[in-house]
């Protein structure tokens, strides 16, 4: 604590004092990125340890060596309280210098579920007093909501880069050991060779001699296309790619014509099984180049046969996608694609300079403030328009599979579209609208969302927590004109005192009829006052 009380201005801020960590914050170096750090339980499966750390300060946390070691906090019922007024004086003074903003967006990063709380709990890390770990998690995403990190000035910036490189070093090698030791995954090689063999009889005219020049052609095409150098010999490589895209082929075929799949099939006959294999082809680093698997199709199926001469055909309906561009040579791979037939009709504009990125209100308010919504039929999910009190936003469906695929466009668009972000642009802008559980609810009733999710808490919780692992180009914003339009358009008083009138008093037929019967009784009412006033000043002329 400080040695002079001078310096203390209020209880507040003491207690920000308190706190304040031992190192002085470092900024992020110009032209590094702002890095998330993975959950506890990612980081706990990547081998890091937990540690509680002795410290006067709570934010005196350090990763060395595997172990990240965090000073014990303790959950009560005044916490989230005490937390909200450190945020809101440290936004008011110290925006650029905001240590409790910055520590509690850490822990929103270590913290996604309940099982990460009791992994925390169990190391000593956190003293839960609260009713339960879900409180504990649902704690930290609340108070994330209410703040905006810095990005050059993150305090806990180098121990998130830290842990990340801790953790991709270490996953890699787990999941060398898994490939040994899980039983599932041998069953899953033997059915990929039943796949392979399946796949050369497609072409009796060739044989696996030429399926394998193909590829040895091109292998030197095929390593260049991945980021980091394969350490596997030139036959193994080739096995590789072989296997894995006749498989990939295999399985595009046979979801593609349903009356030729086998009826021992244990992938398509299998919900689970197809579920987790379409999530692997998605993941951005599986990815195999494009060129390969439609050099691979087009030599074993026939222009003649029911598929057509197109590999895209056969692609876009196992994805459920429509890709409209006329040439394949500019896919590089799946995740490409994906993107790609996502992207929107209209080009995006520029933000004028200086002025300032608007972030729109959530669905409930600007339900509130008048605002309809309307499913709107579009090829692209960013197809979405604002005019004249209506907001048409293109049908989306979430299901198991939807967080895991935006995760890696997510992932595609930071390493090679970061200033031409479309689907982050989205994701962002899903985010502001999505609050609660209420605002999931208005967007299924108006059939803009399709939620095969548990519950609307699950699907709000879903952008909540794909938002923080994205990073926006403030004047690069692609929905930027309608985020201003739409503010506008709430701050009009008209509109939303007439939004109000119609949700408290025209919201339910026996509603609407009780105000109407009201205001046709005030009007005879007052017809019958002004004819009796009419009425005595007669009779007073007549008297008189």
């Amino acid at each position: 604590m400080s040695e002079s009380e001078l310096e203390i201005k209020h209880f507040v801020d003491l207690l920000r004092k308190s706190y304040l960590p031992s190192s002085p914050r470092h900024l992020t170096p110009e032209g590094l990125k702002l890095e998330f750090c993975a959950s506890v339980t990612e980081l706990h499966d990547a081998g890091v340890k937990f540690v509680a750390k002795e410290s006067k300060s709570l934010l005196d946390i350090e990763f060395n060596n595997g172990i990240l070691a965090i000073p014990p906090l303790e959950l009560e019922d005044v916490t989230e309280s005490l937390f909200r007024n450190l945020i809101v004086y440290e936004q008011c003074h110290y925006y650029f210098d905001s240590y409790i903003i910055d520590y509690i967006a850490l822990l929103d990063f270590l913290i996604d579920t309940p099982k990460d709380v009791e992994i925390l709990v169990r190391n000593g890390i956190i003293k839960n007093w609260l009713g339960n770990s879900k409180e504990a998690s649902n704690l930290f995403s609340s108070l994330f909501k209410e703040i905006r990190l810095a990005s050059s000035n993150f305090y806990y910036s180098s121990i998130c880069r830290d842990l990340k490189e801790y953790s991709n070093k270490t996953c890699n090698r787990h999941m060398a050991l898994l490939k040994h030791k899980d039983p599932r995954l041998h069953a899953t090689e033997e059915h990929k060779l039943r796949y392979l063999g399946s796949f050369l009889k497609r072409n009796e005219k060739k044989c696996l001699g030429d399926y394998i020049d193909i590829v040895k052609n091109k292998e030197e095409n095929i390593r260049q296309s991945y980021a980091e150098n394969s350490t596997l010999t030139s036959n193994k490589f080739m096995e590789m790619v072989l296997d894995v895209s006749a498989f990939i082929i295999e399985l595009f075929l046979r979801s593609y014509d349903s009356k030729k799949i086998e009826e021992n099939d244990r992938i398509v006959y299998k919900p689970k099984m197809i579920v987790e294999v379409i999530r692997d082809i998605k993941i951005e680093e599986n990815q195999l180049p494009y060129f390969i698997l439609k050099m691979l199709y087009d030599l074993a199926i026939q222009p003649n046969e029911l598929y057509g001469d197109q590999f895209i055909n056969v692609v876009c309906k196992f994805f459920k996608v429509d890709y409209s561009s006329e040439s394949e040579l500019e896919i590089k791979h799946f995740v490409d694609l994906l993107r790609k037939s996502y992207l929107p009709s209209l080009p995006r504009n520029l933000t004028p300079e200086g002025l300032k990125l608007e972030f729109c209100t959530s669905v409930t308010e600007l339900h509130d403030a008048g605002v309809k919504f309307l499913a709107k039929e579009s090829k692209s999910l960013l197809d979405i328009e604002f005019n004249d009190g209506i907001l048409a936003i293109p049908p989306l469906e979430l299901e198991d599979a939807t967080e895991s695929l935006l995760r890696n466009l997510i992932v595609y668009e930071q390493c090679h579209y970061y200033f031409d972000s479309y689907i982050i642009d989205y994701i962002a802008l899903l985010d502001f609208l999505i609050n609660t559980p209420k605002d999931v609810e208005i967007l299924v009733r108006d059939g803009i969302i399709k939620n095969w999710l548990e519950n609307n808490e699950e699907a709000s919780n879903l952008f909540s927590g794909l938002v923080k692992e994205i990073r926006l180009a403030s004047s690069n914003f692609y929905c930027s004109s309608i985020c201003r339009n739409l503010k506008e358009y709430s701050n009009k008083a008209y509109n939303r005192h007439t939004a109000l009138l119609k949700s408290k008093y025209f919201n339910h037929p026996w509603a609407a009829i009780s105000c109407v019967n009201a205001f046709v009784l005030l009007i005879l009412t007052i017809i019958q006052v002004v004819t009796g006033i009419i009425s005595n000043i007669q009779t007073c002329s007549k008297g008189s």
